[in-house]
């Protein structure tokens, strides 16, 4: 027990018992008790960075002070009459300096915000009298008048003496007088019969054709004796059509034929040529 009014042996036995907490706890120190030497300092707002160094200003005027360093290398930020002394940036291999591409010369700042505009090397020109744009076309570095249309050579020229023919695809196999072959087939039963065969290394092409029949029966064209039927009637009737645009034609040799599926009288006639 400490006597009441004896605090230098009190303040005394509650230190030696944070020495005793502060050597159980492995603390060197009071963690609480900050180093304030500086507290001078401190208080007039002096500024220390993370290494432990207060930062400078400049004298005169008391900017903050920033220098630039570059691999251990410092460079000056202003010339003598101020400004950036270089307009550049590293490259990517970080091996050189190379012109910034964003650096512009606005020495004529008042004449740009005026409205006179620049390319990509100088200013732009208007007529003088009615003020449009000025463009001139080149060709090779050469300067061409755009009112100047030179004189048709022979090799500019088409040849349009078959523009009818062309117009409509080839109007002549339209208006061309085809060939007609006329037939009358009597069928006693199934089977083909012959209603055009070409001379020797020819072939039929068909235009068109008309047919009537007498029975129920189904009647057709066709190619030879295998190929299936065309132009098919399925009963008694009359069946024409004009292969306009879409001739159908055989092969070398081949008979044309008509084609019926029973007994019936088959009467008509084709319209072609042999080519």
């Amino acid at each position: 027990m400490v006597e009441w009014g004896n605090y230098a042996e009190a303040y005394k036995g509650i230190h030696d018992k944070l020495d005793e907490i502060l050597t159980k706890l492995d603390y060197s120190s009071d963690p609480a008790i900050q180093d304030v030497i500086d507290r001078t300092d401190r208080l007039l707002g002096r500024v220390y960075g993370s290494q432990g160094q207060q930062l400078k200003q400049r004298a005169g005027t008391y900017e903050l002070m920033v220098q630039l360093v570059h691999q251990g290398t410092e460079y000056q930020a202003g010339g003598g009459a101020g400004g950036l002394v270089q307009c550049q940036i590293r490259n990517a291999a970080d091996d050189a300096w190379v012109n910034e591409p964003y650096a512009r010369d606005v020495s004529d700042r008042a004449t740009r915000l005026l409205g006179i505009i620049y390319g990509d090397v100088g200013q732009l020109l208007q007529k003088p009298t009615t003020k449009d744009l000025l463009i001139q076309l080149r060709h090779a570095g050469t300067e061409i008048d755009p009112r100047q249309i030179r004189a048709l050579t022979s090799s500019d020229v088409v040849d349009i003496s078959d523009r009818a023919t062309r117009a409509l695809g080839n109007i002549a196999d339209v208006i061309k007088v085809a060939t007609r072959k006329p037939f009358s087939i009597t069928f006693t039963a199934a089977g083909d019969s012959s209603v055009w065969a070409p001379a020797t290394g020819k072939k039929v092409r068909v235009k068109g054709f008309q047919f009537s029949t007498s029975a129920d029966i189904e009647v057709g064209l066709r190619f030879g004796t295998t190929e299936t039927k065309w132009a098919t009637l399925q009963s008694k009737g009359v069946l024409a059509m004009n292969f306009i645009g879409c001739n159908i034609e055989g092969a070398v040799d081949e008979v044309l034929n008509c084609r019926a599926e029973g007994a019936v009288t088959v009467k008509g006639f084709i319209l072609g040529e042999e080519i």
